[in-house]
C-alpha cells in the first residue's frame, strides 16, 4: 500500500494486526511527521528505526519536514543556509519524537547511518550517552551490538561470500549443495535460518551479474 494520509497508513496497519496479516505500507511524506501523528493520537509502534542517509545529512540525504522532495531539490541548489536550518530543526523535532515513543514502550534501534551523530550536530548534547560529547556514544543501541551481536556475532556468525570464476549457474547449485552440507542446521534457530536461506537461494533468483553468493555462518561452517 501506497498512501499520504496519516490516518490512513496507521490504519491500514490496525486492520493488518487484526487479520494477522503481512502487509507493507509507505507513507509517501515525513518521517517526522509520521511519528508526531503516532505520539499525538497514542499509537503504540513496536518498533522503529531511521535508515536516511544521514552520513550526508546537509548534502540532501535527509530532507527536511515542511517542504517537498522538489522544493529540498532547489533549495539545495539556492539556498544552502536555510536548508541546513531546517534539517537542523527536523533531526532536533525527530530526536524527541522518537524519544517520547520509546518512553512509551517503542523499541528503536540505530541502523548505523549516523542518525545520532546527526543529531548530536543539530545541538542536541542529550543523544550523547554522557550528555556532553560523543566519547562514550549514544544513548540508543545500534542493531549490530544489540541485535545482530547477542544473535549472530557472539556466536561467531559471520558474513562469507564466493563467486564462482567460471560464471556458471551450474557450478553456483554445486556450491549451494556444499554449503548446505557444512550447516548444522538443526543446532540453533540461526542455522536453520541459514540453511532454508541458501537452499531457496536459486528459486528466489538473487543472483545480479557474477555468479556469487553470500552466507552468515559460525567460523568453522565458514
Amino acid at each position: 500500500h501506497i498512501t499520504s494520509d496519516l490516518s490512513e497508513a496507521y490504519r491500514l496497519a490496525a486492520d493488518a494486526i487484526d487479520r494477522r496479516i503481512p502487509c507493507s505500507i509507505a507513507y509517501h511524506g515525513n518521517v517526522v511527521n509520521l511519528l508526531e501523528y503516532a505520539l499525538h493520537h497514542n499509537i503504540h509502534i513496536e518498533l522503529l528505526s531511521d535508515q536516511t542517509s544521514c552520513h550526508a545529512v546537509y548534502e540532501g540525504g535527509y530532507c527536511p519536514a515542511g517542504i517537498s522532495f522538489e522544493e529540498r531539490t532547489r533549495m539545495l541548489k539556492e539556498d544552502r543556509e536555510t536548508f541546513d536550518e531546517m534539517v537542523n530543526e527536523t533531526l532536533r523535532r525527530h530526536f524527541h519524537v522518537i524519544k517520547e515513543l520509546v518512553a512509551r514502550g517503542t523499541y528503536f534501534f540505530d541502523y548505523g547511518n549516523s542518525f545520532m551523530k546527526a543529531i548530536y550536530d543539530a545541538g542536541v548534547k542529550e543523544i550523547s550517552r554522557n550528555g556532553t560529547d560523543e566519547k562514550d556514544g549514544f544513548i540508543w543501541p545500534s542493531y549490530v551490538e544489540d541485535i545482530m551481536g547477542p544473535q549472530l556475532f557472539d556466536y561467531g556468525y559471520g558474513p562469507f561470500r564466493w563467486v564462482c570464476l567460471s560464471g556458471k549457474k551450474e557450478d553456483l547449485i554445486k556450491t549451494d549443495h556444499a554449503a548446505m552440507e557444512c550447516i548444522p542446521k538443526d543446532r540453533r534457530g540461526q542455522d536453520m535460518d541459514n540453511w532454508i536461506w541458501i537452499r531457496d537461494a536459486e528459486k528466489n533468483n538473487l543472483v545480479v551479474g557474477t555468479q556469487a553468493r553470500i552466507l552468515y555462518q559460525d567460523a568453522l561452517g565458514r
